[in-house]
């Protein structure tokens, strides 16, 4: 398995497939528009591939000065406890620091 990271935004349907594959989309009910429009606000993203396939997400929605909240930790079933998740989350935090960003919350 060799993962890579991107600080880019995922691919709608990649992005949308993976959201659906964690059984969050029957509780928020969105729809693929509505998860880029939700995601286009990030101050910060990353995201984990295997080969094309997007297998891990998370994000952070700031101020950039004081407050970060992390939202959508989000590993594919099939991939999670691999320390993907970890790694993506390290990531969120470390740009935080870098930034000066004084309170960062996980939700």
């Amino acid at each position: 398995m060799d993962i890579t990271f991107s600080t880019n935004l995922p691919d709608t349907k990649k992005y949308y497939d993976l959201f659906v594959s964690t059984g969050w989309n029957e509780k928020y009910k969105t729809t693929p528009a509505e998860l880029e429009n939700a995601v286009s606000k990030s101050y910060y993203a990353v995201s984990a591939y295997d080969g094309e396939s997007l297998v891990g997400f998370g994000r952070i929605v700031s101020d950039g000065i004081i407050h970060a909240m992390i939202y959508e930790m989000i590993i594919h079933p099939d991939y999670q406890r691999k320390g993907i998740g970890t790694e993506i989350l390290n990531r969120l935090i470390q740009k935080c620091k870098e930034d000066n960003i004084r309170d960062i919350q996980l939700f």
